[in-house]
C-alpha cells in the first residue's frame, strides 16, 4: 500500500483500494490495535489507483513521533487500519460520522408550500443534530390583491419581528420577514376577525399576498429563526414558497 511519507503526526492519508500492501517480516509492535504491521512499499511501480477513498485516521503515539492526533476524511468505506506510512508509526480507522459531527456546517431553510398548506423550517446545528418545525399555514389572496401576490418567493430571511402589533398582523412576534422584495411576510392576525386576531390558534382568513399561520406558531417558529441566527450569524436563511 503506498502512502505519502509527512513527519507530521498528524496525517492526512488517502487509501486506494486497489494498491496492495506489502507485509513486513517482524511483528506488530505493543500498540498496534488492529491488523497485522504493513511496510510501506515507496517504490513499487504501482499504477495510478483506480478508486481511493478517504477516511478518518488516527495515529497511535510512539517514541519519536509525537502524540495521537486525528485528521478529518470523509469517505464512503471504513478502512480498519493503515500501518507502515514511512516512519514505523501506526495508524488506526476512527470512525468518520462521530467525529464528523464536530466540523458540521450549520445550514437552515424555510419552506411554504402553497398547496401542501403548510410552512417549515428545517436546521442543522453544529453538532450535526437535524431539527424542523412544520406548521399549518394558509396562501389565499384577497381580491383586491394586486396581480401575481399569491405566486412564488424566492427570498432570504430577514427574521423575526418583534415591533409590530395589529389586528392584520397578530401579536408581537407573530411576524417573520421573509425578505421578500414585495414585502410578502409570513405572520398571523386576521382583520376581520376583530378582537379574535389575537387568539394563538386563530382562523386563518386571506391576505394581500403574504402567507398566514396561526399567532402561536408564528411566534414559535420566529423565535427558532432568531435562535438560529443569533448562534450562527453568517449563515443565510433561504425561503421558497412554491406551489409544492
Amino acid at each position: 500500500m503506498y502512502c505519502a511519507r509527512n513527519p507530521s503526526p498528524i496525517r492526512r492519508v488517502v487509501l486506494c483500494s486497489a494498491m496492495q500492501p506489502h507485509p513486513a517480516p517482524h511483528p506488530a509492535a505493543p500498540d498496534d490495535t488492529i491488523g497485522p504491521r504493513m511496510e510501506p512499499a515507496l517504490s513499487a511501480p504501482y499504477p495510478p489507483p483506480p478508486v481511493c477513498l478517504i477516511g478518518l485516521l488516527k495515529e497511535n503515539s510512539r517514541p519519536g513521533f509525537g502524540v495521537r492526533g486525528s485528521t478529518l476524511h470523509q469517505g464512503p468505506q471504513p478502512f480498519k487500519y493503515l500501518n507502515g506510512v514511512g516512519d514505523s508509526t501506526s495508524v488506526v480507522w476512527n470512525p468518520w460520522p462521530e467525529s464528523l459531527k464536530a466540523q458540521q456546517q450549520p445550514s437552515a431553510s424555510l419552506h411554504t408550500s402553497i398547496k401542501g398548506g403548510y410552512t417549515e423550517f428545517d436546521w442543522t446545528d453544529s453538532s450535526g443534530k437535524h431539527h424542523e418545525d412544520r406548521i399549518t399555514s394558509l396562501v389565499r389572496v384577497d381580491h383586491r390583491s394586486k396581480p401575481g401576490a399569491a405566486g412564488p418567493i424566492h427570498s432570504t430571511v430577514v427574521g423575526q419581528i418583534k415591533g409590530l402589533k395589529g389586528p392584520a398582523y397578530g401579536p408581537y412576534g407573530a411576524q417573520i420577514n421573509t425578505g421578500d422584495s414585495r414585502g410578502r411576510w409570513i405572520h398571523g392576525g386576521g382583520s376581520s376577525l376583530g378582537i379574535h386576531a389575537y387568539d394563538p390558534d386563530q382562523r386563518l382568513t386571506p391576505t394581500f399576498g403574504c402567507t398566514r399561520a396561526h399567532n402561536a406558531d408564528v411566534e414559535r417558529m420566529g423565535g427558532e429563526i432568531t435562535n438560529f441566527q443569533t448562534a450562527n450569524p453568517r449563515v443565510p436563511i433561504p425561503y421558497t414558497r412554491t406551489d409544492q
